[in-house]
């Protein structure tokens, strides 16, 4: 099984005029983190919480559960941190700080599972020479009905939010019309939103995300080129 998945939570009270902040800022890291993250088996893990805690109930880099077990799918590493303390620096302080902890909860829990904690310390240093910076895309989507017309998809995580641009061009390189649409930092609605460009008639191109069940998991977006086009 691999990893598929990491997040970072503060589970026991997060204040209100710090929720935005803690949430948009931890997202933003483990969004980073898992964009970086190469494959790694981990058992029957595709999911890990790093969980800070104000007041902790457990000691510091507990591991639960305990056991390495086809039915726990979701393990969590408890963190006897307490995050206002974390918020109490600037973005940059907190950023750093919270993928150091990340990153530090990951290698314990490796070590403990019997993992490579390798490709945790690479991903860790993948973030930071991204300067938290993601960027995704997808090739171009020639028109079939107007082949000097082509859609191109592309999206970034950074420090603002999570985009997604769709636009058209014409064969001079000149964008005819765009679409954009903006989330919370999130490499999983990233990598889902771009998934596949398609043309549905003569004008109009839409980026169609993956689905799971029969329902998008990512942006939809949808440009139509300029009727002289």
């Amino acid at each position: 099984m691999r990893l598929r998945e990491t997040a970072i939570h503060w589970l026991d009270g997060t204040p209100a005029h710090d929720r935005a902040r803690f949430r948009h800022l931890t997202n933003l890291v483990a969004s980073c983190f898992d964009a970086c993250l190469e494959p790694v088996q981990t058992d029957f893990v595709v999911k890990v919480n790093t969980v800070l805690r104000s007041t902790p109930t457990w000691p510091d880099l507990t591991v639960i559960p305990v056991r390495n077990d086809k039915e726990d799918t979701v393990v969590g590493v408890e963190r006897a941190i307490d995050p206002a303390e974390v918020l109490s620096g600037t973005d940059d302080e907190v950023l750093a700080a919270v993928l150091r902890i990340h990153v530090e909860s990951l290698v314990h829990l490796a070590s403990a599972r019997g993992w490579d904690p390798q490709p945790f310390v690479r991903a860790g240093d993948c973030v930071l020479a991204s300067g938290y910076e993601i960027r995704a895309s997808l090739p171009d989507k020639v028109n079939r009905f107007q082949r000097d017309i082509v859609a191109r998809a592309w999206g970034v995580i950074d420090r603002e939010s999570g985009r997604i641009t769709l636009a058209v061009y014409d064969s001079t390189g000149r964008e005819l019309k765009r679409t954009e649409t903006s989330f919370p930092p999130s490499w999983d609605l990233l990598k889902n939103g771009l998934h596949k460009i398609a043309w549905t008639d003569r004008r109009s191109a839409e980026l169609q995300p993956r689905q799971r069940g029969g329902i998008d998991v990512g942006p939809r977006l949808t440009v139509e080129t300029p009727a002289e086009s």
